[in-house]
Protein backbone atom coordinates (compact mmCIF):
# COMPACT_ATOMS: atom_id res chain seq x y z
CA UNK A 1 0.00 0.00 0.00
CA UNK A 2 1.35 3.54 -0.68
CA UNK A 3 1.69 5.44 2.31
CA UNK A 4 0.23 9.00 2.54
CA UNK A 5 2.30 11.14 1.17
CA UNK A 6 2.68 9.39 -2.20
CA UNK A 7 -1.47 9.17 -2.58
CA UNK A 8 -1.98 12.78 -1.46
CA UNK A 9 0.61 13.32 -4.21
CA UNK A 10 -1.64 10.77 -7.01
CA UNK A 11 -4.76 12.67 -6.19
CA UNK A 12 -3.72 16.33 -7.29
CA UNK A 13 -1.93 14.66 -10.22
CA UNK A 14 -5.11 12.91 -11.53
CA UNK A 15 -6.91 14.75 -13.81
CA UNK A 16 -10.22 12.90 -13.93
CA UNK A 17 -12.83 13.88 -11.31
CA UNK A 18 -14.69 10.59 -10.70
CA UNK A 19 -10.85 9.18 -10.05
CA UNK A 20 -9.98 11.79 -7.67
CA UNK A 21 -12.64 11.00 -5.63
CA UNK A 22 -11.56 7.33 -5.37
CA UNK A 23 -8.04 8.50 -4.20
CA UNK A 24 -9.32 11.18 -1.80
CA UNK A 25 -11.19 8.30 -0.02
CA UNK A 26 -8.42 5.91 -0.37
CA UNK A 27 -6.31 9.05 1.26
CA UNK A 28 -8.73 9.48 4.29
CA UNK A 29 -9.18 5.66 4.66
CA UNK A 30 -5.57 5.06 5.21
CA UNK A 31 -5.06 8.41 7.05
CA UNK A 32 -7.61 7.10 9.63
CA UNK A 33 -5.29 4.11 10.04
CA UNK A 34 -3.08 6.36 12.32
CA UNK A 35 -4.80 8.97 14.26
CA UNK A 36 -2.88 11.92 15.31
CA UNK A 37 -2.97 12.34 19.17
CA UNK A 38 -3.39 15.37 20.79
CA UNK A 39 -2.05 16.04 24.22
CA UNK A 40 -4.55 17.33 27.14
CA UNK A 41 -3.36 20.32 28.19
CA UNK A 42 -5.49 23.04 31.28
CA UNK A 43 -7.80 24.40 28.10
CA UNK A 44 -8.42 20.86 26.69
CA UNK A 45 -7.11 21.15 23.69
CA UNK A 46 -3.12 20.87 23.13
CA UNK A 47 -1.73 24.34 21.01
CA UNK A 48 -0.47 22.39 18.50
CA UNK A 49 1.68 25.08 15.97
CA UNK A 50 2.63 24.01 12.87
CA UNK A 51 4.26 25.73 9.88
CA UNK A 52 3.35 23.89 6.61
CA UNK A 53 6.02 20.90 5.50
CA UNK A 54 8.89 22.43 3.53
CA UNK A 55 7.70 20.63 0.19
CA UNK A 56 4.54 22.91 -0.09
CA UNK A 57 6.97 26.38 -0.15
CA UNK A 58 9.85 24.75 -2.41
CA UNK A 59 7.42 25.10 -5.35
CA UNK A 60 6.97 29.03 -4.96
CA UNK A 61 10.02 31.68 -6.26
CA UNK A 62 7.60 34.45 -6.00
CA UNK A 63 10.23 37.25 -3.91
CA UNK A 64 6.58 38.83 -3.40
CA UNK A 65 5.33 35.71 -2.11
CA UNK A 66 8.00 34.53 0.11
CA UNK A 67 7.71 37.95 1.96
CA UNK A 68 4.29 38.01 2.79
CA UNK A 69 4.95 33.81 4.55
CA UNK A 70 7.18 35.29 5.93
CA UNK A 71 5.54 38.25 7.39
CA UNK A 72 2.77 35.88 8.11
CA UNK A 73 5.17 33.36 10.29
CA UNK A 74 6.57 36.51 12.47
CA UNK A 75 3.81 37.73 13.16
CA UNK A 76 1.39 34.64 13.95
CA UNK A 77 2.26 33.46 17.67
CA UNK A 78 1.05 30.12 19.18
CA UNK A 79 -2.12 30.75 21.20
CA UNK A 80 -3.60 33.81 19.01
CA UNK A 81 -7.51 33.10 18.72
CA UNK A 82 -9.16 33.94 15.46
CA UNK A 83 -9.80 37.48 16.00
CA UNK A 84 -6.38 38.04 16.07
CA UNK A 85 -5.24 36.08 13.40
CA UNK A 86 -8.05 37.46 11.26
CA UNK A 87 -6.04 41.11 11.88
CA UNK A 88 -2.84 39.55 11.08
CA UNK A 89 -4.00 38.31 7.71
CA UNK A 90 -5.39 41.52 6.94
CA UNK A 91 -2.65 43.41 7.52
CA UNK A 92 -0.50 41.12 5.15
CA UNK A 93 -2.77 41.70 2.75
CA UNK A 94 -2.00 45.51 2.74
CA UNK A 95 1.97 45.04 1.53
CA UNK A 96 2.24 44.90 -1.97
CA UNK A 97 3.30 42.00 -3.66
CA UNK A 98 2.96 43.47 -7.60
CA UNK A 99 0.97 45.71 -9.99
CA UNK A 100 -2.03 43.73 -10.01
CA UNK A 101 -5.33 44.42 -10.58
CA UNK A 102 -7.56 44.29 -8.33
CA UNK A 103 -9.73 41.54 -9.15
CA UNK A 104 -5.84 39.21 -9.75
CA UNK A 105 -5.22 39.98 -6.39
CA UNK A 106 -7.89 38.44 -3.93
CA UNK A 107 -8.82 37.05 -0.84
CA UNK A 108 -10.58 33.85 0.22
CA UNK A 109 -12.74 33.52 3.22
CA UNK A 110 -14.23 30.04 3.69
CA UNK A 111 -15.01 27.63 6.61
CA UNK A 112 -15.55 23.70 6.76
CA UNK A 113 -15.24 20.35 7.66
CA UNK A 114 -11.92 18.56 5.97
CA UNK A 115 -9.75 15.69 6.62
CA UNK A 116 -6.49 17.40 5.12
CA UNK A 117 -4.65 16.76 8.30
CA UNK A 118 -5.54 12.56 8.08
CA UNK A 119 -8.83 13.64 9.97
CA UNK A 120 -11.71 15.90 10.14
CA UNK A 121 -11.39 19.11 11.22
CA UNK A 122 -13.22 22.22 11.18
CA UNK A 123 -11.22 24.50 9.35
CA UNK A 124 -11.07 28.55 8.79
CA UNK A 125 -9.31 29.10 6.18
CA UNK A 126 -7.93 32.98 4.97
CA UNK A 127 -6.21 32.75 1.50
CA UNK A 128 -4.49 35.48 -0.69
CA UNK A 129 -4.60 34.68 -4.35
CA UNK A 130 -2.18 36.49 -6.82
CA UNK A 131 -0.68 35.81 -10.38
CA UNK A 132 2.66 34.15 -10.76
CA UNK A 133 3.66 35.28 -14.30
CA UNK A 134 2.55 32.05 -15.88
CA UNK A 135 -1.14 32.02 -15.97
CA UNK A 136 -1.48 30.31 -12.48
CA UNK A 137 -1.47 31.41 -9.23
CA UNK A 138 0.09 31.70 -5.83
CA UNK A 139 -2.32 31.06 -2.44
CA UNK A 140 -0.60 31.54 0.72
CA UNK A 141 -2.87 30.23 3.03
CA UNK A 142 -3.44 30.80 7.01
CA UNK A 143 -5.66 27.89 8.42
CA UNK A 144 -7.51 27.63 11.57
CA UNK A 145 -8.15 24.17 12.34
CA UNK A 146 -10.56 22.78 15.48
CA UNK A 147 -12.00 19.69 16.67
CA UNK A 148 -15.07 19.29 15.11
CA UNK A 149 -18.22 20.09 17.42
CA UNK A 150 -22.02 20.06 16.63
CA UNK A 151 -22.14 23.41 16.33
CA UNK A 152 -19.83 23.63 13.51
CA UNK A 153 -21.44 20.37 11.93
CA UNK A 154 -23.39 21.10 8.25
CA UNK A 155 -21.02 24.10 8.05
CA UNK A 156 -19.63 24.98 4.33
CA UNK A 157 -18.98 28.37 3.37
CA UNK A 158 -16.72 30.18 0.95
CA UNK A 159 -16.87 33.76 -0.18
CA UNK A 160 -14.18 35.78 -2.50
CA UNK A 161 -13.62 39.26 -2.12
CA UNK A 162 -14.37 40.60 -4.84
CA UNK A 163 -18.29 39.45 -4.68
CA UNK A 164 -18.33 41.12 -1.19
CA UNK A 165 -19.83 44.41 -1.15
CA UNK A 166 -17.96 47.02 1.29
CA UNK A 167 -14.66 46.07 3.20
CA UNK A 168 -13.68 42.30 3.22
CA UNK A 169 -12.64 42.38 6.63
CA UNK A 170 -15.36 43.98 7.98
CA UNK A 171 -17.45 41.02 6.24
CA UNK A 172 -15.59 38.10 7.73
CA UNK A 173 -15.97 39.94 11.34
CA UNK A 174 -19.67 40.10 10.91
CA UNK A 175 -20.22 36.48 9.80
CA UNK A 176 -21.76 33.63 12.10
CA UNK A 177 -19.22 31.61 11.37
CA UNK A 178 -16.54 34.53 12.99
CA UNK A 179 -19.09 34.41 15.77
CA UNK A 180 -19.17 30.67 16.29
CA UNK A 181 -15.90 30.69 16.94
CA UNK A 182 -13.63 33.41 17.88
CA UNK A 183 -13.22 32.91 21.68
CA UNK A 184 -12.74 29.27 20.81
CA UNK A 185 -9.41 27.54 21.18
CA UNK A 186 -7.84 25.91 17.95
CA UNK A 187 -5.75 22.83 17.55
CA UNK A 188 -3.48 23.86 14.89
CA UNK A 189 -2.72 26.55 12.93
CA UNK A 190 -1.12 25.81 8.90
CA UNK A 191 0.55 28.92 6.90
CA UNK A 192 1.99 28.01 3.77
CA UNK A 193 2.53 29.64 0.28
CA UNK A 194 1.78 27.13 -3.17
CA UNK A 195 0.57 27.33 -6.76
CA UNK A 196 -2.27 26.25 -8.29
Amino acid sequence: MKDLEEIRKDIWSTEDVEERKKKIVQYILESMKEPRDFEEEDSGIAERWEIVPDEQTERSESEEGKKILEFLQEKVTVGMKLPELVDVFEKMTEISVGDWEDWEDMTLFEAGTFPFTGRPMFTVSLVRQFPNDEDEFYQLHLNVLFLPEEKTRGISFSEWSQSVDGDFFTFVRETDIYSLMKDEAHAEVNIYLDET
